[in-house]
């Protein structure tokens, strides 16, 4: 691995796949789900996916739509129609990954080959980073509100930017305490151990 990579190299593990350990090819993440890590049953799946489809993000495709001339009878038959297409091609290409406990990256290397998986990979990091990105606004704009709910000197903060940034000093501010707040979850939590968080993050979608 490049030096300038070291830092995100995932050191080997102690209590499985010794044998492995860490190369070009292989780490904890990419060898198969041990079964102790196994942790998300149908409910969390459950939770999970109807969490996903009562979230911010599906309510803003709608919106969308209407912006773009569609009526709201035609926004709702294309995003249903959407849905059903993307789930069956998301259950297709999941259920290997779920009979052999494989991740993404593993199950295109059957596709594409070893150096082929990169293609693949880059597509999934670029709609990672756009992705992550639109629930970094959106997640800035709630801590806004919470925030300036509590002390309205914060949502009156003066703004610094121009008008051709698209943005202002308190939307920016958010985006970043968003950011702040959330690294330390992707980065300390393991995978396996959000499970738990599933009930949380249900109530807190869809409580209104």
């Amino acid at each position: 691995m490049p030096k300038f990579f070291k830092w995100a190299e995932l050191p080997a593990r102690e209590d499985i796949y010794q044998d492995k350990g860490t190369t070009r090819w292989g780490n904890h993440d990419l060898y198969p789900i041990v079964s102790s890590e196994r942790t998300y049953g149908t409910g969390a799946y459950v939770l999970y996916w109807v969490t996903c489809g009562a979230g911010l993000s599906t309510f803003a495709i709608g919106s969308s739509y209407i912006a773009v001339g569609l009526t709201a009878g035609e926004a709702c038959g294309a995003i249903l129609i959407g849905t059903v297409i993307s789930s069956a091609i998301a259950f297709l290409c999941g259920r290997p990954g779920a009979e052999k406990n494989l991740g993404y990256t593993m199950m295109a290397r059957v596709s594409f080959g070893l150096r082929g998986m990169y293609l693949p990979l880059f597509f999934q990091l670029l709609s990672n980073v756009v992705f992550f990105g639109l629930q970094a606004v959106y997640g800035g704009q709630a801590i806004n509100l919470m925030l300036g709910a509590m002390s309205p000197s914060y949502k009156n903060l003066k703004n610094t930017l121009p008008t051709s940034s698209g943005t202002t000093s308190v939307g920016l501010l958010g985006f970043f305490l968003y950011i702040i707040l959330y690294l330390p979850i992707i980065i300390w939590i393991k995978p396996h151990k959000l499970e738990k968080f599933m009930w949380p993050a249900f109530i807190g979608t869809n409580w209104q």
